[in-house]
């Protein structure tokens, strides 16, 4: 009877949905795609890390995309620092870019 309460139990803990892993998965994606994006970077640092979810967006075939903005440093091939804002943009899922820049300074 234990044996079968602790399977049930255990059957439900590992049906959850585990959504950090989502959000912990689209931030790397969003390093990876801010990263490429510096080619010349020899170093590069994430400084700050923030999420929105963007409820008036002006392209109408995106219903609130998930923005992740991300503050990096990086030393550039002449080894000078540089300090830039990456915006990534995910569809409201969560599963694929929509588009990504970088912004010449923080701000």
């Amino acid at each position: 009877m234990k044996k079968v309460i602790v399977f049930i139990i255990s059957g439900f803990l590992f049906s959850c949905a585990n959504h950090s892993f989502d959000s912990d998965s689209r931030q790397i994606a969003a390093k990876d795609e801010i990263a490429s994006k510096l080619p010349r970077a020899r170093r590069f640092n994430v400084l700050g890390f923030s999420q929105d979810t963007l409820r008036n967006y002006s392209d109408s075939l995106f219903i609130k995309p998930i923005q992740y903005s991300l503050d990096v440093v990086y030393k550039d091939s002449n080894n000078v620092d540089q300090k830039r804002k990456g915006i990534v943009l995910f569809t409201h899922d969560g599963n694929s870019i929509i588009k990504s820049m970088i912004r010449d300074t923080l701000q």
